[in-house]
This record gives structure tokens, C-alpha cells and sequence, in this order.
């Protein structure tokens, strides 16, 4: 049989409009996925001081506040990034169990934040296909208008991505600008990574054009709040 091409298994993204529907398949496996805006954390989730880095690290309920830009949990409880435009990355395993929460700008993306996710899960013994990802709302390709500096970050070698994959991932826009599709960037890397298409949810919904659901940087500034976006392991009854 052959391979299916790049474009059939973006086709076979879980793509959703609504948010509450990323919880659908992970509920029954005790994970809960929650998006809810406001400028204090979730009170019940562990949370790091984001700094649009690469840094992954385990979520510690007693130590001090943690400067990374991704976290993870193999017991029970709640973690969660913060966005106001940025990418949102879940990744939960249920049968380890493994739970992890990146926050993925462009520059965080570019740099490998989704591969070293990987390798902290290769540590474990685990692979991509025992993964569900949840791609959360983040800027779409209209909304994200870039700089070539930008375009230049995803086209290095240690993104991985291949011409034809650069061309569906960046539009030519006026003069130097471009435009960018964070979600899909971030949807190929976890295919190339392993994760089935059908086990990746692409939630649909952008922070620039739904004020009344998002706060988004680009349209707000400095008045623009959070989206938490968690993660919660529930304990083995």
C-alpha cells in the first residue's frame, strides 16, 4: 500500500470549531482538556514563567516559580500555558500516563520546543503514535503577518521541513511580509514526529478575529489578557 501523500494526512486532522470538542475523546481516558480566559491561572494548575524558549520542564507543586516554556506531568493533576496569541500545544499520552502543555510562538516553534517534547517522551519509552495532540486557538495564516526573519527561522534545517512542506506552511504577502500558519507548522512537525492524523485535533478558532472569545496581542496590546490552556490527569479510582 502506498504511503499517504503530505496533503491526505492533513486531510485526516481532527479539525474542530469548537473547543469543548477536544475533550470528546480524552474524557473517557481521564484527561480533561480546558481553554478559559482571564488574567489569574487556573487555580488548581501548575504553571511556568514563559520566556518563548524551548524549555520543558517536570511540573512541581512545592518548588519555586520554573522558567520554561513547557511543562509536564506523569501523576495526577492539572497543568496549563498561558497565550494571547501564541499556539497552545496539548500532548497527552493515557496509557503511560503522560500529560504536557507547551507554549509555541514562532520563535519557540522554529527553535524546537515540539522536538524536545519528543525526546522527553523517548526517554520514557514512549512514541508519537501513543500521543493525542490538541492544537488550541492561536493567530490564523491571514492574521499572522510576518517579517523574513520569520519565513528564515522555518526554513533552517532543524525545523525538518521539506519545500513542499514550506510551501503550504508560508503565503506571500506585500513587499517583504508573509504570512505564516503557526497550527499547521506545529501539525506537521507532530506528524513527522509520529502522532496519527486522526489523533490530532486542530481547533479551528482564531485570537484575532473572535474578540469575544480570545484575547489576542495583535488586537489588544498590552490590555489583551490569557487563554489558559490545561491539561488535567484525573487520579485512578
Amino acid at each position: 500500500m502506498a504511503k499517504p501523500t503530505l496533503n491526505q494526512r492533513l486531510a485526516r486532522l481532527d479539525r474542530l470549531r469548537d473547543p469543548e470538542r477536544a475533550s470528546a475523546v480524552l474524557k473517557p481516558l481521564g484527561i480533561s482538556v480546558g481553554f478559559r480566559v482571564g488574567r489569574d491561572k487556573p487555580s488548581d494548575a501548575l504553571v511556568v514563567r514563559q520566556v518563548h524558549g524551548t524549555k520543558i520542564v517536570e511540573g512541581n507543586p512545592e518548588g519555586s516559580e520554573q522558567i520554561a516554556d513547557g511543562l509536564f506531568l506523569a501523576k495526577p493533576g492539572t497543568i496549563a500555558v498561558a497565550s494571547a496569541d501564541c499556539l497552545p500545544i496539548l500532548l497527552a499520552c493515557p496509557g503511560a500516563p503522560l500529560i504536557m502543555a507547551l507554549h509555541a510562538g514562532w520563535r519557540s516553534l522554529s527553535e524546537g520546543i515540539v522536538q524536545e517534547a519528543s525526546r522527553i517522551w523517548q526517554t520514557r519509552n514512549l512514541c508519537g503514535e501513543d500521543f493525542y495532540g490538541v492544537l488550541g486557538p492561536t493567530l490564523c495564516r491571514q492574521h499572522f503577518e510576518v517579517g523574513p526573519e520569520v519565513v528564515a527561522a522555518f526554513e533552517t534545517e532543524g525545523c525538518g521541513f521539506t519545500p513542499e512542506e514550506r510551501a503550504l506552511l508560508v503565503s506571500r504577502g506585500t513587499g517583504d511580509r508573509s504570512h505564516v500558519d503557526l497550527a499547521l507548522a506545529a501539525a506537521m512537525m507532530l506528524l513527522s514526529l509520529g502522532l496519527r492524523p486522526e489523533g490530532i485535533s486542530l481547533i479551528e478558532s482564531c485570537t484575532f478575529c473572535h474578540p469575544e472569545r480570545w484575547p489576542s496581542w495583535r488586537r489588544d496590546k498590552k490590555f489583551a489578557g490569557s487563554l489558559w490552556s490545561s491539561l488535567e490527569l484525573a487520579a485512578i479510582s
